[in-house]
């Protein structure tokens, strides 16, 4: 079965899935940090409000974050967004990415290693 939901359900049902650890609320970050492509543009561009506005709710202050809610953080953080070249075994090919702990990743496990990037632009999306 599918939803669809609008942005601001869309970070409220992340705001409530953020700290629990049940299977649902897992799946659904997850899934969250993977389907970041799949978004409108025009929600991409409210995103900058709602992140910062779901860090304001979340209130991080002190709390040790597990690496999926590091992961949701960083591929929603509009300063941590970039055009990623690869080139591998004479192919090229472009990928939006964002960096978590010296790596780029295109989702929540998905990398490019970095004897085959080739170029690297840092986006301004917002």
């Amino acid at each position: 079965m599918k939803y669809s939901i609008d942005i601001y359900e869309f970070m409220k049902l992340a705001e409530l899935c953020f700290y629990s650890q049940t299977g649902v609320s897992i799946c659904f970050i997850d899934r969250a940090i993977d389907e970041y492509h799949n978004m409108p543009v025009f929600d991409k561009q409210k995103m900058k409000i709602l992140r910062d506005q779901l860090l304001r709710n979340l209130d991080l202050t002190d709390k040790k974050l597990n690496e999926r809610q590091e992961k949701f953080l960083a591929r929603y953080d509009p300063d941590n967004q970039y055009k990623v070249t690869v080139r591998f075994e004479g192919k090229e090919e472009t990928r939006y990415m964002y960096m978590y702990k010296g790596r780029y990743l295109d989702g929540k496990s998905t990398f490019a290693p970095k004897e085959n990037i080739h170029e690297v632009i840092k986006l301004d999306i917002y």
